[in-house]
């Protein structure tokens, strides 16, 4: 499922970014977002005494391929995609594979172990759009645009209701 996950997601962003630039990405989403869980593991370890957190398995290609629809959300966010019956804008993957994700995790035990990468993924590769990556046409770093804001990941009347819980 990665392989052809990187395939498919390769397949739009490459031409777009070269590829340097999407080795480059993969790499460094891939390093944070493994850097993320092991922290989050142990400090969950230091808080619970929990050994379980030591040793289950947390690893995995789907940090990256995460990221790489933040990346897609990023470079064509009208883009219509067809999945089966639905369509929906590609702004709106990276949101809903993370609840699904947090949805499932609920309820199939198995899934809580993919939960932090699939999370951190998208957070980390979205930091480094966002920041860091080198835009060649404008010489800048990062996007700054709104559309691509942390608060774009959510509904609209998520981000009303987030920024009241700010305000306050």
């Amino acid at each position: 499922m990665s392989i052809v996950g990187l395939l498919l997601l390769g397949k739009v962003l490459e031409p777009l970014w070269g590829a340097k630039e999407l080795l480059k990405f993969i790499f460094i989403v891939n390093l944070s977002t493994s850097a993320c869980v092991f922290v989050t593991t142990i400090v969950l370890y230091y808080i619970t005494q929990e050994e379980t957190y030591l040793y289950t398995p947390v690893s995995g290609f789907y940090g990256v391929l995460s990221g790489l629809l933040v990346g897609i959300k990023q470079i064509l966010p009208d883009q219509e995609l067809n999945l089966f019956v639905l369509k929906i804008s590609a702004k709106w993957i990276p949101s809903i594979v993370a609840f699904t994700s947090v949805v499932v995790s609920f309820f199939v035990k198995e899934s809580i172990s993919y939960l932090p990468i699939i999370l951190f993924g998208i957070y980390m590769s979205w930091i480094y759009l966002r920041y860091f990556q080198r835009s060649l046409e404008v010489g800048l770093k990062g996007d700054p645009s709104d559309e691509f804001s942390f608060s774009s990941f959510f509904p609209v009347f998520l981000r009303y209701c987030f920024s009241q819980v700010i305000l306050l």
